[in-house]
């Protein structure tokens, strides 16, 4: 079964009560990234993710997005091109009225609360620098969180 291509999703229709979760497979387009005038792109465009929503109490929810894929541009030390793999797993937690360290930026409105891909936003890797992943000597694969 394929999974649908998602930019946006409607947390409150899962109908999920605090406590509960549910993990879903979905496919979420990539855009390219300018970084340093060069321009990287994500393959394959669409990406199948798996998120995993948890309902919080005091009507939160903490959201978990795992997905893979291959960074097509110049290697930036050489500039030849180079295709490194990066895994990503990103956690955020939103809770309204939680402050700063409770808001997701990926999650708008109050009622219903939406799930919104921002694809200008790419997860920094751990452990290394943003653009460690993008120079053909580095590993073939990273984990990245944003916290």
């Amino acid at each position: 079964m394929m999974a649908a291509e998602t930019h946006e999703f409607d947390l409150a229709g899962l109908r999920l009560s605090a406590g509960e979760g549910r993990r879903l497979e979905l496919d979420v387009p990539i855009e390219p990234l300018v970084l340093g005038s060069e321009r990287y792109t994500a393959e394959p465009a669409r990406v199948p993710v798996e998120l995993s929503v948890s309902r919080m109490t005091g009507n939160g929810y903490a959201l978990r997005l795992r997905f893979t894929a291959a960074v097509l541009g110049p290697c930036m030390r050489c500039l030849k091109e180079a295709s490194p793999s990066v895994a990503v797993e990103a956690r955020e937690v939103d809770r309204p009225g939680g402050g700063e360290e409770l808001s997701s930026p990926y999650v708008k409105g109050d009622v219903p609360p939406t799930l919104v891909a921002c694809p200008g936003r790419w997860p920094s890797p751990r452990k290394s620098s943003p653009t460690a992943a993008l120079r053909s000597g580095a590993p073939s694969t990273r984990s990245a969180r944003r916290r």
